[in-house]
């Protein structure tokens, strides 16, 4: 393949330029219980896998050839990593999501409407920035109309401008790993988690 420096150039810049995985906000959701609000959750995630896709496939034979062919589709768990405080409110938000899913009191297994939530990912590009509080009220306004039975959703991102932007619906955290604790100066803790999901889609 044959192209200059100029056309490299050019295509970067007919695309706001190169994407960069520091520049990122992932929107989580309240979890009853936890005092943890969306901003806060942010601030506290480390990392996160950008879920992907799989199709799955079957061999169809004609003749003497072979093939693969689709017949349907996987899609990776979620996973991501969060810094931990001395409150350990990131441990206690996951693990009050978790009692959602399985009481560990009454031992109650509740159901995908009970503890299913949707999140949000997106994509920044530098010196942009995502406006929680006109999130929330949106959100809230969307609450309001559903209370008063009017069949009105208003986008929560709206006239917000990121660059690409995926919601994960009906998600839970399924593996909430174990905190390794050592007498290492600068062991400092991390909680992994991973969320299984139905699927995702862009907004």
């Amino acid at each position: 393949m044959s192209y200059g420096v100029d056309k490299l150039k050019s295509q970067i810049a007919k695309s706001n330029g190169i994407a960069v995985g520091n520049q990122w906000v992932m929107v989580l959701p309240r979890v009853r219980g936890s005092v943890l609000e969306s901003r806060e959750l942010n601030i506290l995630t480390k990392e996160i896998l950008f879920p992907g896709r799989a199709h799955t496939s079957q061999p169809r034979v004609i003749g003497v050839k072979g093939i693969d062919v689709a017949n349907g589709y996987n899609e990776m768990e979620i996973i991501a990593r969060f810094h931990i405080l001395n409150d350990w409110g990131i441990v206690d938000y996951f693990y009050k999501w978790q009692d959602l899913v399985l009481d560990q009191t009454s031992k109650y297994v509740g159901y995908l409407n009970d503890y299913g939530k949707s999140f949000r990912l997106h994509a920044l590009q530098k010196n942009q920035s995502y406006d929680f509080a006109a999130a929330r009220k949106t959100k809230n306004l969307n609450a309001l109309f559903d209370l008063l039975g009017i069949n009105l959703d208003i986008d929560q991102d709206f006239g917000q401008k990121t660059r690409y932007a995926i919601e994960v619906i009906d998600a839970y955290p399924s593996d909430v790993n174990p905190i390794p604790l050592d007498n290492s100066q600068d062991n400092l803790l991390e909680l992994v988690v991973q969320f299984k999901f139905l699927t995702w889609r862009r907004i």
